[in-house]
């Protein structure tokens, strides 16, 4: 039986991509998207590493070595202002 209700609204093409990856992948630190492949579909790109990513490469101990020397260089408090 076809169904009452009025079919979604169209999804953008942020949000057709993350159908098709895990959401995790872009709250790692460097992640953006770009276009991937000949239909050219958002896909999260690390540029932290330099490479496409997916769940195997966020777990990967590249990545996790990047990710850890990142967070050392970072100041863990902010420098005080000048003539505080």
């Amino acid at each position: 039986q076809p169904s009452a209700k009025s079919p979604p609204p169209p999804a953008s093409a942020e949000q057709e991509a993350e159908r098709h990856w895990p959401p995790e992948l872009m709250a790692e630190p460097g992640a953006e998207l770009r276009e991937f492949g000949e239909g050219r579909e958002p896909w999260p790109y690390c540029r932290m590493c330099g490479c496409w990513s997916d769940t195997s490469h966020i777990a990967s101990r590249k990545h996790m070595n990047r990710k850890l020397s990142l967070a050392q260089r970072r100041p863990a408090t902010p420098p005080p202002e000048a003539g505080a």
